[in-house]
């Protein structure tokens, strides 16, 4: 059975701990799918590129802070192009 996470933040928005570190719980806990969402950010994707193996599939991905009316609501984007001007 593979295992996902596709909803993880490092400390480049609200996680505690860097790609780095996030990357090593990812390792241990035999994950083989994930996404790094942080919030409003795409500034880790480019690290976690670099620490990833051909073994586990990474999605870049990210956390928008949108508002619907006057309700403040997340909306979760995948396969992004983390070098997208609008992003940045």
């Amino acid at each position: 059975m593979t295992r996902f996470d596709l909803h993880l933040h490092s400390n480049n928005s609200d996680g505690s701990d860097t790609p780095y570190e996030l990357y090593e719980k990812i390792r241990k806990a035999n994950i083989e799918v994930f996404a790094l969402t942080d919030h409003d950010s795409v500034s880790g994707i480019s690290t976690m590129k670099k620490l990833i193996p051909f073994d586990v599939k990474f999605i870049s991905g990210i956390e928008l802070t949108s508002l619907a009316k006057d309700i403040k609501c997340h909306i979760l984007g995948y396969n992004i192009d983390e070098n997208n001007s609008e992003l940045l």
